[in-house]
């Protein structure tokens, strides 16, 4: 890679990661610190994740590669070229995970391999107690930085959707949507449960990134690895890494970057692009995206005519108007608006 840092780039780079967060449900009544984050920073509501899955969400957010090179980055255990980067310019790290870095993400042979010391599963406690306990870890960390040097910071918060805070049975947001399922309007309300308490925890991270002078040095990015669907499309799919509908591939996009004014990005946006922003308008890499990554900068205005996503065994070439899914042995359906299956005899 061909990089020298600028001068006027931003200092740090923080990447805050929330499981299965969907840009739909955050409003200023259920979620008021990501919706105060996304209304004063650069938001981008067209995002779209490679996978619907954890693992190859996290593979196409840092590798901005698809995840048919999964397989190949685990066994080698090689790193993206953005850690080999941080590593360089001898940047901090500071790393935070609420579900281990193991399974089911497996960040500790791919992202963040050889890098010594990382937990080998989770911590103590129930799911609430863990998201918790990487806010603390955090705050202490940060609290003993020194300022002067670089930092990397990576949080990834795990919802506590299957055990969410005790429901008082009031009122939330959104009660009048996904009613036609029960089994998705139980999920639904879980879900907002969940995402209710994490984002009481953003809160604090936001708020020790201002308080400590951090900000105006500092990329902060709050996004999701992937989607959750609650029978959008009326085919009884919950939960993700079960279909490419969009429900389960648009994800969360959104940051407060140095020197950029707050704003809505309109264009469609993927995974892969995140890595070729970060090398080149932090890094200063000059090299072609195309020597490491599938994306283009995010601040391009352009958007993708396709992206590849992928799931545990199944792969999806996703247009604006219809997605093409392969799976093993060969079996290939295409679907179209909604999700419903469309005819194969044209497929490109």
């Amino acid at each position: 890679m061909r990089c020298a840092l600028p001068g006027d780039a931003p200092k740090n780079v923080i990447v805050v990661l929330i499981d299965a967060l969907r840009p739909d449900v955050i409003s200023d009544e259920l979620t008021p610190n990501l919706a105060r984050f996304r209304d004063s920073g650069q938001d981008f509501p067209l995002h779209f994740s490679g996978g619907n899955s954890s693992r190859m969400g996290f593979f196409s957010f840092f590798y901005g590669l698809p995840s048919t090179y999964w397989r190949s980055f685990y066994d080698l255990q090689q790193p993206p070229v953005l850690m080999q980067q941080l590593r360089a310019a001898d940047f901090e790290l500071s790393l935070h995970s609420a579900s281990g870095f193991g399974s089911p993400t497996l960040v500790d042979r791919t992202v963040f391999a050889g890098i010594p010391g990382l937990p080998t599963g989770k911590g103590p406690g129930g799911a609430i107690a863990l998201n918790e306990a990487v806010t603390d870890s955090w705050l202490a960390w940060l609290g003993d930085h020194d300022p002067a040097r670089r930092l990397f910071g990576f949080i990834y918060y795990d919802p506590p959707i299957a055990a969410p805070p005790a429901d008082s049975g009031d009122a939330l947001p959104g009660d009048e949507r996904f009613q036609a399922n029960p089994d998705a309007a139980d999920a639904w309300r879980r879900y907002r449960l969940a995402m209710r308490m994490i984002d009481a925890e953003i809160g604090k991270l936001v708020a020790s990134v201002r308080d400590t002078g951090l900000a105006d040095e500092t990329v902060l990015m709050i996004a999701s690895d992937h989607g959750y669907e609650f029978d959008d499309n009326g085919y009884g799919y919950i939960g993700h890494a079960s279909s490419f509908a969009a429900a389960q591939l648009q994800s969360v996009l959104m940051m407060h970057w140095p020197g950029r004014e707050p704003q809505r990005y309109d264009h469609r946006t993927a995974h892969e692009d995140v890595i070729v922003t970060l090398m080149q308008d932090v890094f200063g890499c000059d090299n072609p995206p195309g020597d490491y990554a599938l994306g283009r900068n995010l601040f391009a205005g352009e958007s993708w005519d396709w992206i590849m996503a992928g799931s545990y065994t199944s792969h999806a070439i996703v247009e604006p108007e219809q997605v093409t899914i392969s799976y093993p042995g060969g079996f290939v359906e295409m679907r179209g608006d909604g999700y419903q299956p469309i005819d194969r005899s044209n497929m490109d």
